[in-house]
């Protein structure tokens, strides 16, 4: 039997902790290295306050705020550790603790999404292109120059 408790429902959440500038500036001949926020752990993160009986809006409004919060100290002081997930797990409108925070982002092949599906579904569909089309799945190009 199903287990209601276990269910989350998500509409249109919008939540987001991927904060990254596109685009920068470096002196002449250097490269630009800036510091990002790593991870796809949004969505897990967001289910985890949920499941502890938060509003939507009020976990949307606290992970944003944490995230910009944590993205505008590491670009401005040069501040290297992440400690967003410290910040969640401090702020009494998630409740959360940093363990289930942890626990909701363990597995790697969760923070990853749907990508595992898209690149099985690509490789499919690279393989039926392939038989359909041999002699051109079988070319090996010349040297460029």
């Amino acid at each position: 039997m199903l287990d209601p408790s276990r269910l989350v429902f998500i509409d249109e959440t919008s939540v987001s902790t991927t904060i990254t500038r596109l685009f920068g500036r470096a002196p002449q001949g250097e490269r630009l290295v800036q510091k990002v926020l790593h991870g796809n752990w949004k969505t897990l993160t967001f289910i985890a306050a949920l499941r502890h009986g938060v509003g939507r809006e009020t976990a949307h409004d606290a992970i944003s705020e944490h995230a910009i919060a944590v993205a505008l100290q590491m670009r401005e002081t040069g501040q290297v550790e992440n400690d967003l997930l410290d910040r969640l797990a401090a702020d009494p409108r998630l409740g959360v603790t940093r363990t289930e925070l942890d626990a909701a982002i363990a597995d790697p092949v969760q923070l990853a999404g749907a990508a595992g599906r898209q690149v099985a579904a690509l490789a499919t569909q690279i393989e039926t292109i392939a038989e359909a089309y041999p002699e051109a799945a079988a070319y090996q190009p010349g040297p460029v120059l």
